[in-house]
């Protein structure tokens, strides 16, 4: 995956590389340090989801229309972690938020293909959610649920994958791979 020098993350936000410098000490944009001398880098998909999430626009060259996206609403840093690692394997560009409202950008921004909501560790409604989605044409995500066991969500169940927590890692990952054959 191609990653991007401070001077080069500057360039495309018109800004200074000292203003990049201080978002990624400030934790804003995420970057790794090259071993020896210590020059920051921004991964590609760092560098989209912080141009998504700060409104900025992106670049014709970094938008990649091959992979699909995905926008997971959770708190849960395992739900999180895992859903990164097995939507990766299955091509999708993975943006984690907290918030709805965060997601919610994302969501009117990209259109993902795939959105991924655990209503036990936030405050999303999946009714509402698909209420929502409902009024956009021409646009219809899979969705797949997270909710504790014994919740009520079967009314939903044919618009969504509903899963109950604990995440079931091999159960995701098999639908995962039917939503990207597109048997889903």
């Amino acid at each position: 995956m191609k990653s991007f020098s401070s001077g080069e993350v500057a360039q495309i936000c018109d800004v200074t590389s000292r203003t990049v410098i201080r978002w990624i000490e400030a934790g804003k944009l995420k970057a790794f340090k090259l071993p020896g001398r210590g020059n920051n880098r921004v991964s590609e998909a760092q560098l989209v989801s912080f141009l998504t999430q700060n409104r900025m626009p992106v670049p014709e060259e970094l938008m990649h229309d091959e992979d699909e996206h995905c926008v997971v609403v959770s708190n849960d840093v395992y739900l999180c972690k895992h859903a990164r690692r097995i939507l990766r394997d299955a091509d999708y560009q993975t943006s984690c938020f907290s918030s709805g409202i965060e997601a919610g950008f994302e969501i009117a921004s990209k259109r993902p293909s795939l959105i991924i909501l655990d209503t036990e560790s936030t405050s999303a409604r999946p009714q509402a959610v698909f209420s929502q989605l409902k009024k956009v044409s021409e646009y219809e995500p899979n969705i797949i649920v997270f909710c504790e066991k014994g919740s009520n969500l079967a009314s939903l169940q044919d618009s969504m994958q509903v899963l109950h927590k604990p995440l079931e890692l091999h159960e995701f990952s098999q639908i995962i791979d039917e939503m990207s054959n597109n048997v889903v």
